[in-house]
């Protein structure tokens, strides 16, 4: 197995162990488990076994660490780090994105490339990818060419459908166009 297989395999696996976690889809309210782990945490003064979770809300474009005590009761809801490391399942929805734009769809198709990414972009607050945005920049590359991108595409998870690529950068011969 080639280097890029092994990595969309691995992220392949983690998104499906992830989901079988509970972890993997967006809640009716929005909100998606970003990781989550056991640990002891404090409930009323005492140690007891509980869970932490690492969620993004995206209706309000923020990261929340939420702990739960040995019942599944939440005890505590505080910011998460302003910037999360994105999920596996958050890389595969933009890549779906990439994909169903006819576009896009039309230049992987055309020059035989794959899709990988799943960068944040954090741009300045007036930017797409101000505050409170949630976007990952997927590139499309040529099996046989290099490590040149044939494009860049940025998409915001905090909006729906086709409205959330918020860039599209083209490339020619490795110089952005």
């Amino acid at each position: 197995m080639t280097g890029r297989k092994l990595i969309r395999a691995t992220l392949a696996g983690t998104a499906l162990a992830a989901s079988l976690c509970g972890g993997a889809a967006v809640g009716a309210d929005g909100v998606r488990v970003l990781r989550a782990w056991d640990e002891t945490v404090e409930v009323a003064g005492r140690s007891v076994r509980g869970r932490v979770e690492l969620v993004f809300d995206y209706g309000q474009g923020l990261a929340f660490e939420q702990t739960y005590d040995e019942q599944g009761h939440l005890v505590d809801r505080r910011p998460g780090p302003r910037i999360p490391t994105p999920s596996p399942e958050e890389i595969e929805e933009a890549i779906s994105v990439v994909s169903a734009d006819p576009a896009l769809a039309a230049v992987v198709e055309t020059h035989r490339a794959y899709v990988d990414g799943g960068f944040i972009l954090d741009e300045p607050a007036g930017k797409p990818c101000g505050p409170r945005s949630r976007c990952l920049q997927i590139f499309a590359f040529r099996v046989d060419a290099g490590a040149a991108p044939l494009f860049r595409a940025v998409v915001d998870l905090t909006r729906e459908g086709a409205a959330s690529i918020v860039h599209r950068d083209t490339w020619d011969q490795g110089v952005p166009r």
